[in-house]
């Protein structure tokens, strides 16, 4: 059961997490909780459910798609012995929009080429 997703500056919602990871279990405890987060990964809020899943933007918002095996690493080394996962990644892809030669597309254009989204999931360490 999913229980959030990327609250970043509202502590004030956060109490209410925990409740609804407890709810969740006494409704179905064979289910697995999980939620999404932007916030720092150390964060106590991310321990909350059974597994974690990040949205992170290399290479769409901020920084490179090269930054990706980094990122994932210290991820991983955040949580090590955690299921973790990535929810949101950006890198956007119309079927209908292609480019031989592909530069990463400004995010919150019109123009999002499906080769850009192929070299996002072709990054070396991607999962």
């Amino acid at each position: 059961m999913h229980l959030k997703n990327q609250w970043y500056d509202a502590p004030s919602k956060w109490d209410i997490v925990k409740p609804l990871n407890q709810l969740a279990k006494e409704l179905d405890s064979t289910r697995l909780t999980t939620a999404a987060s932007s916030i720092r990964p150390v964060d106590p809020l991310n321990a909350v459910t059974d597994v974690m899943a990040f949205n992170r933007y290399f290479g769409w918002y901020t920084g490179k798609l090269s930054d990706w095996p980094a990122a994932l690493d210290a991820l991983h080394q955040d949580w090590p012995t955690r299921g973790i996962g990535i929810s949101e990644y950006g890198a956007g892809a119309s079927i209908n929009q292609h480019e031989i030669s592909t530069n990463q597309p400004v995010a919150t254009s019109h123009w999002h080429p499906e080769e850009y989204q192929d070299l996002a999931h072709e990054q070396p360490g991607w999962p």
